[in-house]
Order: C-alpha cells, then sequence, then structure tokens
C-alpha cells in the first residue's frame, strides 16, 4: 500500500479536466514506482487500476498535506479544456516545495512555469510524454531538487501577496 511511509508519485485533484486515465497508462509503464491517486470515483470511472496505483477518496486536507511531504514528486495531470484548472493542487505544491509534473494547458498558463526550471511540462493526453518526465524526475535527485528551490521562489511571488491580503 503506497499510503504506509513509501515514496510515491502524488496525483490530487477532483476536477472534471483531470486526466487520470493518461496518468494510469503511464503508471502501468513505470510498475517500480508506487502512485497514489486522491480523487472522485467519477474522475477513475472505468479505467483499469495497475497495482502499483492506490487510490483515495474523501481524504482531509490535513491527511493529503502528510501525503504530499512523503512523496517525492506530484503529477497534476490535466486535460485541454480552455478553463481554470489544477491551481489549487499547484499552490499546494509549492507551497510544500515538492516538484511538479504538469500538463501545459491554457488554465495554467498565467503561472510562470518554464520546462526543466521550476517543473516538468507535459502535453496534454500524451502517456509517453508523461511516462518519461515522471521516469527522469523520479530517476534525477538533482532535478528533483532543482525544481523544488525554483518552485519556491515562485510560490514566494505568487502566492505570499495573496496570503497578506487575505490576512
Amino acid at each position: 500500500q503506497v499510503t504506509k511511509n513509501v515514496q510515491s508519485v502524488i496525483s490530487i485533484g477532483k476536477d472534471k479536466a483531470r486526466d487520470y486515465k493518461t496518468l494510469i497508462e503511464a503508471a502501468k509503464e513505470l510498475p517500480n514506482l508506487q502512485f497514489l491517486i486522491i480523487c472522485r470515483k467519477s474522475n477513475i470511472r472505468g479505467l483499469k487500476i495497475p497495482k502499483n496505483v492506490e487510490i483515495l477518496f474523501n481524504i482531509s486536507y490535513r491527511k493529503v498535506r502528510n501525503l504530499y511531504k512523503g512523496a517525492i514528486m506530484a503529477v497534476i495531470p490535466i486535460k485541454e479544456m480552455y478553463r481554470s484548472s489544477g491551481q489549487m493542487t499547484l499552490t499546494d505544491c509549492m507551497q510544500v516545495g515538492i516538484p511538479v509534473v504538469i500538463t501545459k494547458v491554457a488554465g495554467i498558463s498565467h503561472y510562470p512555469l518554464v520546462n526543466n526550471e521550476n517543473c516538468l511540462l507535459v502535453s496534454p493526453g500524451n502517456v509517453n510524454n508523461l511516462k518519461k518526465a515522471i521516469k527522469s524526475l523520479s530517476d534525477d535527485k538533482n532535478l528533483r531538487h532543482k525544481l523544488i528551490t525554483n518552485i519556491k521562489i515562485i510560490s514566494k511571488h505568487t502566492i505570499s501577496p495573496c496570503k497578506s491580503q487575505v490576512n
């Protein structure tokens, strides 16, 4: 089971734009990695879940935060729907300081994301592209460290001003 202190690839999100089909196909081709997906049942309806993928529903935010901390990366797979999607998960990842693989779609274009600098950007619906990004990030500790360092810089400029206005 992934949730028992095993380093894993985590993916969180419940909106209809999530592309768990592509992520699960990539996970099937990466049997040595453990994947944890936190979503709604409707997000995965009709998908065959491989042994290296654990699905969780209705998890508290506190538990989610702890799961982020135990993961080696977060994957935010998004279908191109030309609307906002993935921002909450992306900003959570920025705050926690976890490297991110995210689909390059219009809904995240307002974030200053740069491939191989502060995240890994992948094409929508491209299983091979997603698989390669996950594998490269899982194999390269230096790349993970670089992405974490640089995503935290974005976090300071993107999230902090909003926080100070709320408080």
